[in-house]
């Protein structure tokens, strides 16, 4: 997890914002294994406790957050646990190379490299600490066979509020209804699970409108001519980009620049499924919150019936923001 956070608000308006007082990483190089654990999951905001842990259900253990977001993690499983008062998390993956696991050999002489996240500060590991070479990175001799290090969130108070309640409530048969899209989410509670097309594509435009208007900000998201590979049409993935779509991918620039600020210029590249949907959605240059948002919308709310499965896809952002009077 050293360049993607994995418990960020994807709507800030909507929720509060769920914590992870540490994280703890173990690797088996020789069997090419690891396990991430979350300690302390929490929320920053009791009164959004249900929100916050319906967030995380969803990253960790019902939606493909973790899969889209570490595309070289061959994930075993995924569970939220109890344990010592707290609720925690566990994902155990393989992966092919270590390259994969954002484990940096420059060849066969050189140490093993890993660095912890942006933001967050090395408690313990079984490495060697390089903060004078490489700040927040350890690094281990070339034939270590394993790999332990343990950081915790710099932003982690000591004030937030276990979601362990809901957790066990959730244990006990009540449902928490978890949702990959953003945009539903911020819709939720108006009857219709937030589907523009349910709700009228005019009301929807004009919330939207009314929600960037009330932050004082407005701005316009473009989507250029995509680039395939294969030599496929570039009409065939225009077309499949209806109103819709655009208003949704418009929409998570909107409120991610309520937020803080966005790249004026992205691109967005992704591989076609066998099923006409976007997968591995990559957003260059980064932007946590937005691939975030951007990724739900394209694999769920759009599909490109027309193109080969494994298709490449292409396709150039430019996002206009101006403040109004």
């Amino acid at each position: 997890m050293r360049r993607i956070p994995l418990f960020i608000a994807a709507l800030a308006l909507a929720t509060g914002c769920p914590k992870v007082q540490q994280k703890t990483y173990s690797f088996d190089l020789a069997h090419r294994t690891g396990e991430l654990r979350f300690l302390n999951i929490s929320t920053d905001d009791a009164t959004k406790g249900d929100e916050d842990f319906m967030q995380v259900l969803n990253d960790v253990v019902e939606g493909s957050k973790l899969e889209t977001e570490h595309p070289g993690w061959i994930i075993d499983s995924k569970e939220l646990v109890a344990e010592n008062g707290e609720l925690n998390g566990i994902v155990r993956f393989h992966y092919n190379t270590p390259a994969d696991a954002s484990i940096y050999k420059h060849d066969k002489k050189s140490p093993y490299l890993f660095c912890v996240d942006s933001g967050a500060t090395l408690i313990s590991t079984d490495g060697k600490r390089i903060d004078d070479v490489l700040n927040g990175c350890v690094a281990w001799e070339r034939k270590a066979k394993s790999m332990l290090v343990t950081f915790k969130d710099e932003e982690f108070s000591g004030s937030e509020v276990s979601l362990l309640p809901q957790f066990e409530r959730w244990k006990a048969g009540e449902k928490f209804e978890a949702s990959d899209n953003p945009f539903a989410n911020l819709m939720s509670g108006l009857g219709n699970g937030g589907d523009p097309e349910a709700m009228g594509e005019e009301f929807a435009t004009a919330l939207m409108g009314g929600l960037t208007s009330a932050m004082g900000l407005s701005g316009e998201l473009t989507i250029g001519e995509p680039t395939l590979s294969g030599g496929i049409n570039a009409a065939q993935v225009t077309e499949a980009l209806d109103a819709k779509t655009t208003l949704l991918l418009n929409t998570c620039y909107q409120v991610s620049a309520m937020t803080g600020e966005v790249p004026a210029f992205a691109t967005v590249d992704f591989v076609v499924s066998a099923a006409g949907a976007a997968e591995q959605v990559r957003l260059s240059p980064s932007h946590d919150e937005l691939q975030s948002c951007l990724s739900g919308i394209l694999a769920e709310d759009t599909t490109f019936p027309a193109l080969k499965a494994e298709s490449k896809v292409s396709l150039p952002l430019t996002f206009t923001k101006t403040a109004t009077e």
